[in-house]
């Protein structure tokens, strides 16, 4: 008697079928957990809203849903800028808090989480790099109601999380001054980015405008094409941290100490591959990590000579006011793939396949992004929603 070949093939494609249904079946019967969030992104450039999917992916994966029981939608529950579809027709909407609507809006939010305030500017939405136009803003900057939101929102013990361009332009000094105070953290002028390629006769990602602020500063020089760190102040001055030339590590680093790492379960160390605000915090206890940029003698020397720290904070956990934290960098700005929130288990395979790639923004999700904002919300649903919902 014979018997027919196994197909490997087909046994292969059932046992990963059978898996991905019983990882979808495990998250659809999650418990979930109702808590209204308010999310603000004023710098969404497309309508994929890419800029801020690792949020709600998170929010997704870990269940918490709006108050009907519905799963959040990063393309629509959100505050801010909307890009209009079809894309090539650049129309947009905006969606903004409003004086009258504050009071409410408190009632009705248990959570604010602001993505990102920078906006946009007209080059940024309809592609004229031309410096008459490139940073004349079209949305954007921190507004005198965000902040009464904000603060009432603090002042009645709710959680906010703000990240990258919080306190810089285009927000005006008074704003910048006042919600520097409520939140106590302080904006030294400066922002940076990093750049796997430094050439810019090879990277279309580099601003046209930024190299050309650095010529114009520099004897019309641009001597740079390895990797490296570019930062930028309100005054418009340009630095350059090239790697090996300026910087011993390529990227920069984010550390935690062991127990707050363990606290927050990230990773002690992690490579940072985006924008970053150069911050300081009022009370230096409330810095759970920092950024490090390892000079060499002559990157030193840059930096000393523009009073720019080394070593400074890259995320805040300040509680004096309420309950707040601040991202100091484009933490949320990760095109992951949405369809994957539904399946318990998927970040163990992201994890196997994003081991190895140092500097991805996929490695930083995983190692630091995701661990740390599961476990602030989840907390604060534990201790503040639940407890309340219980009552």
């Amino acid at each position: 008697m014979f018997h027919r070949p196994v197909n490997k093939l087909l046994i292969a494609v059932i046992i990963i079928l059978a898996i991905a249904l019983s990882s979808f079946l495990l998250w659809t019967f999650k418990v979930k957990k109702p808590m209204e969030i308010l999310v603000m992104n004023k710098a969404v450039q497309s309508v994929s809203r890419t800029e801020q999917k690792a949020a709600f992916w998170t929010l997704n994966y870990n269940r918490f849903v709006r108050i009907t029981g519905k799963s959040y939608d990063h393309r629509k529950d959100y505050y801010g800028f909307f890009p209009l579809k079809p894309s090539s027709y650049k129309e947009y909407d905006v969606r903004n808090i409003r004086f009258n609507d504050i009071d409410s809006l408190v009632n009705h939010y248990d959570m604010a989480w602001f993505i990102d305030t920078y906006g946009l500017s007209y080059g940024d939405w309809y592609g004229d790099a031309s410096d008459e136009t490139f940073s004349r803003m079209l949305y954007g900057g921190l507004n005198q109601k965000d902040y009464i939101y904000i603060r009432e929102m603090l002042l009645r013990n709710k959680l906010v999380i703000a990240e990258f361009n919080f306190f810089a332009s285009p927000t005006s000094d008074l704003l910048r001054s006042k919600t520097e105070e409520l939140a106590g953290i302080y904006w030294s002028g400066w922002t940076g980015i990093y750049y796997d390629n430094l050439d810019y006769t090879k990277n279309a990602e580099l601003p046209s405008r930024v190299v050309n602020l650095y010529k114009e500063q520099n004897h019309g020089n641009w001597p740079f094409s390895r990797p490296g760190i570019i930062l930028l102040n309100h005054e418009n001055k340009v630095l350059v941290l090239e790697n090996e030339t300026h910087i011993q590590v390529e990227l920069p680093l984010i550390t935690t100490t062991a127990d707050r790492a363990a606290r927050y379960g990230v990773s002690p160390v992690t490579h940072y591959p985006c924008r970053f605000d150069i911050c300081y915090a009022a009370d230096t206890s409330n810095v759970i990590s920092y950024y490090e940029l390892y000079p060499t003698a002559d990157g030193d020397s840059i930096l000393r000579r523009h009073n720019i720290p080394s070593r400074f904070p890259a995320v805040i956990g300040n509680f004096d006011n309420g309950p707040f934290y601040y991202l100091a960098g484009s933490f949320s700005d990760y095109d992951i793939t949405m369809f994957t929130s539904r399946f318990s288990g998927s970040r163990s395979f992201d994890f196997i396949m994003l081991r190895d790639m140092v500097g991805s923004k996929g490695k930083f999700f995983s190692e630091f992004y995701y661990p740390f904002i599961s476990t602030v919300i989840t907390d604060y649903y534990e201790t503040a929603i639940q407890q309340n919902m219980n009552r």
